[in-house]
């Protein structure tokens, strides 16, 4: 079973289109998950304007990645007729066709049922579907399009006696549409769709034992054809409940589908469902929490409940964190961490585990849990940028020691940077070891790469001292830094910006903290050729961090060869880690 999440734009704000916080709100927990699917509500209140960017979905993609596989569920707009999801279809193909090692699901309809008087009688639903179908194939046809599948959302809720299931899904005898059952057509026919989805929303209880209208609809379509895939693509909870409670539901739920205790095992399968929703402004009602997506990541199906002790500390540095002591089991609790004067925050360790630097974070008690918040002296310089964001990075990096400033007080943001120096900036951001799945170290607190050493296998150490030369070793090692054909590196050379993101990326790539694009997407800063060697990696930078600092995806990178800036490479630097460490989920 594949774990995913809603993921609709916020409607409640001007245009409906995601805010940057909005929609970084909603990747946080989105990771918590640990997913393999995401539903995208690509035209929610609005058929000719998609409203997420190619740089939206790649950040979900990125996500998604992490634990293998992935698929993408692309919503139509609603009740749509067949040319609008064709035109609609026609907005994200490209998108699709650039990203093949991801199975993309596109869902005709939303709902189409009877709990809302003014939509579409089930023949007309049904013919636009179907009629959708048909055009798509002709326009996208499967042999041009092989990771692309469609789906055609089931009638939802309040339908106890299946008549409008039955009049969407079969032929009317007295007025035949010319299409065909809509599940029994088989694969070589156009009107027949690769997998339906189904809703279970809006109920008080996902509980598999009191027959409730998800495992009656579940069942329908298992009734009309046995071999036709299944994708739950809304399960949510009305009802107000414990964090804990919720999660508990949600996963008894997706473990109950394929079983003899829920909808049964004859027939069709459901692989997958998404749980409603990550955060959105104004639907509060159905909005997975950090404690509900934590415990479904951890695909926990016990309830909590009682106390548990929440023990707080201060590792290195000087301040406080808040608060500690007996919490009611299955909450979540607030985290804050408060910096004494002249000091900066640098992460969590919870239970053992580093656990990023989101300040404050949310923890679910559904344990005892032991937290230690990270402190360091926050240095400053004299000749800061005016750009916020290069200082705010300089700030974090030099906080946690990844950077260092020159013995007068500058820091030097226009300065080049060597190839050498960059080895060291990359080893300070680096937890020790090449085991993605060891988590007892942060940037800055634990070992690092920085405290390795592997020998150097290059030739032409030009001077360099012994730490760098070690940090240039270390990438070596982890098959981070190529060097030449000739065996040598130039430690002293300056290093190219496209050069500076390819180390970044083979390092996060090495952690596990981002997973390595296969297959090149033109479309990002298109005019870097092949040739160079760095295009993948500008692929998986852009799918994990998003774009580079001031230069949008879609547009030319000019200064690609130019000698990367200390300013510059500080700032791409903080994005990658952010990406990763800002998310991190605590149990």
């Amino acid at each position: 079973m594949k774990y995913g999440a809603v993921c609709s734009p916020e409607l409640s704000t001007p245009d409906g289109f995601p805010t940057p916080e909005g929609f970084d709100l909603k990747l946080d927990i989105f990771h918590c998950l640990r997913p393999q699917t995401v539903r995208v509500s690509m035209f929610l209140g609005n058929h000719t304007t998609r409203r997420f960017t190619d740089q939206h979905l790649d950040r979900l993609l990125g996500i998604l990645l992490r634990d293998g596989p992935a698929e993408m569920i692309i919503q139509s707009g609603e009740a749509a007729d067949a040319q609008t999801a064709v035109n609609q279809l026609g907005q994200v193909i490209g998108y699709i066709d650039s990203h093949r090692d991801t199975l993309f699901a596109y869902e005709l309809g939303n709902e189409p049922d009877v709990t809302d008087p003014t939509k579409l009688d089930p023949r007309e639903a049904r013919r636009r579907r179907l009629t959708a179908v048909q055009q798509i194939r002709l326009q996208f046809p499967k042999s041009g399009h092989p990771n692309l599948l469609l789906a055609i959302s089931m009638p939802s809720q309040n339908d106890r006696d299946g008549s409008y299931f039955n009049a969407f899904v079969h032929d009317d005898p007295a007025n035949p549409d010319n299409l065909g059952d809509m599940l029994l057509g088989g694969p070589s026919n156009l009107n027949t769709p690769d997998l339906v989805t189904v809703h279970c929303f809006g109920y008080d209880t996902l509980n598999p034992n009191d027959g409730n209208e998800p495992y009656l609809l579940i069942n329908r379509v298992r009734g009309v054809s046995q071999a036709i895939n299944i994708k739950v693509t809304e399960a949510g909870i009305h009802t107000v409940l414990t964090p804990s409670r919720r999660a508990s539901l949600y996963v008894q739920f997706a473990e109950s589908i394929n079983a003899n205790g829920g909808a049964g095992t004859d027939g069709g399968v459901v692989d997958s469902v998404c749980f409603h929703g990550l955060p959105e402004i104004g639907d509060a009602d159905y909005n997975l929490s950090q404690g509900i997506a934590v415990q479904i990541g951890q695909r926990d199906a016990t309830e909590h409940s009682g106390s548990a002790m929440l023990t707080t500390a201060v590792g290195d540095g000087s301040g406080a964190v808040t608060p500690s002591g007996p919490r009611t089991a299955g909450d979540e609790t607030e985290l804050v961490a408060i910096p004494a004067a002249g000091q900066g925050f640098i992460g969590w360790r919870v239970d053992g585990t580093f656990e990023g630097w989101r300040n404050p974070r949310k923890i679910l008690m559904n344990n005892d849990h032991a937290v230690v918040a990270f402190f360091a002296p926050q240095p400053s310089f004299s000749d800061m940028p005016s750009d916020p964001a290069v200082v705010v990075a300089i700030r974090e990096l030099a906080t946690r020691g990844i950077v260092r400033g020159y013995g007068d007080g500058t820091f030097g943001p226009n300065d080049p940077v060597l190839r050498a120096q960059i080895a060291a900036f990359i080893c300070r951001s680096m937890p020790g070891g090449g085991n993605p799945g060891d988590r007892s170290s942060g940037p800055n607190i634990g070992q690092q790469w920085d405290d390795e050493d592997h020998g150097n296998p290059f030739s032409d150490r030009n001077g360099v001292d012994d730490a760098l030369w070690r940090n240039v070793g270390t990438l070596a090692f982890y098959g981070v830094a190529h060097g030449y054909p000739d065996s040598t590196f130039d430690p002293t050379g300056q290093v190219l910006r496209v050069q500076t993101i390819s180390l970044i990326t083979r390092a996060m790539v090495t952690k596990g903290y981002w997973v390595q694009a296969t297959a090149d997407d033109t479309s990002i800063y298109p005019n870097v050729p092949a040739s160079s060697g760095h295009r993948l990696d500008l692929a998986t930078y852009a799918r994990n961090a998003g774009d580079l600092p001031g230069r949008p995806r879609q547009q030319s990178w000019a200064e690609w060869s130019d000698p990367a800036p200390r300013g510059w490479l500080v700032q791409v630097l903080w994005q990658a880690l952010e990406s990763f460490w800002r998310q991190t989920c605590a149990p």
